[in-house]
């Protein structure tokens, strides 16, 4: 786990505390202070990670923790060690705890993972004519539109080439 994601509940500030930089609100009030609803969705309205999950400086070391993870203990109790929390939105910012259940890493990355995609970032529908298996097992999908677009603009860019050497000589 990294440090942004792993805390201990006695690292958070539940009370009003004094900290080097002055007077600082409790922790709950400072999560609610930055919520924007969205529908169902509680969404981080303060600082976010580069994955995009909601981060809040809230432990005694000043380290950075995930907004939901913050949430989920606060309003729920710890996470079970071993297990994560699945955003059930899919909502990476949000901190719902409705939202949230813990599950396994497999389960989390079973549910997120490109399986549950149904066309490639061009558009092209994943159906079992246009996906090609690769990599260990048969666990990546390439789509095969794809694949032959990008053959078709190789093979045009190299007869370009070759016409413009000729004509240059």
């Amino acid at each position: 786990m990294t440090a942004l994601a792993a805390f201990d509940l006695d690292d958070l500030r539940l009370t009003h505390n004094v900290s080097a930089y002055g007077w600082r609100a409790p922790l709950i009030v400072r999560l609610l202070r930055r919520v924007e609803q969205d529908g169902e969705c509680w969404r981080w309205a303060g600082s976010t990670d580069r994955n995009g999950y909601g981060a809040i400086c809230a432990s005694r070391e000043h380290k950075m923790l995930l907004v939901h993870r913050v949430a989920y203990a606060l309003f729920v109790g710890p996470i079970p060690s071993g297990l994560e929390l699945d955003h059930l939105c899919r909502v990476r910012n949000c901190f719902n705890p409705a939202h949230l259940e813990v599950v396994t890493r497999l389960e989390n990355v079973r549910r997120s993972g490109p399986a549950t995609k149904t066309a490639c970032k061009q558009g092209h529908p994943y159906t079992p004519e246009n996906i090609a298996k690769r990599g260990p097992g048969n666990t990546y999908r390439d789509c095969k539109a794809c694949h032959a677009e990008s053959g078709q603009r190789q093979r045009d860019a190299r007869k370009r080439a070759q016409r413009e050497a000729t004509a240059a000589a």
